[in-house]
């Protein structure tokens, strides 16, 4: 007789193991929303020094995170699963990213984070 096991810590969902009609769960919600104040704070830095160097740093910068944002969505369609281990890797995969992009703009001279750095 074969019971399935849950535990709170569990592995991985396999790839072959879909998930019809998957909700998005809260994790999902904040972690877009972290995201979208990441990409807006590099529009503001774009719409602020629109040359050709601040050109080159949002799309730099924007491609990074963006990277890092479809992994996120990647894995959790293919291996979330609704337990503990998801959800404490993926807050602390958000609070590194949010903490790498509070550090981004220093990238931009001129910008508030690049003048306190250089000063």
């Amino acid at each position: 007789m074969h019971t399935e096991h849950k535990s709170w810590w569990g592995a991985p969902r396999t790839i072959t193991n879909t998930i019809a009609n998957r909700k998005i769960s809260w994790l999902d919600l904040f972690s877009d929303l972290v995201y979208v104040v990441i990409i807006h704070s590099f529009v503001e830095n774009l719409s602020a020094h629109f040359n050709l160097y601040g050109f080159v740093t949002f799309w730099v910068l924007f491609l990074f995170f963006f990277n890092t944002w479809t992994n996120m969505v990647l894995y959790f369609d293919l291996h979330g699963k609704n337990n503990l281990r998801n959800v404490c890797f993926a807050l602390l995969q958000i609070v590194a990213i949010a903490v790498t992009a509070t550090c981004s703009p220093g990238t931009i001279p001129g910008s508030s984070w690049h003048t306190r750095l250089t000063n």
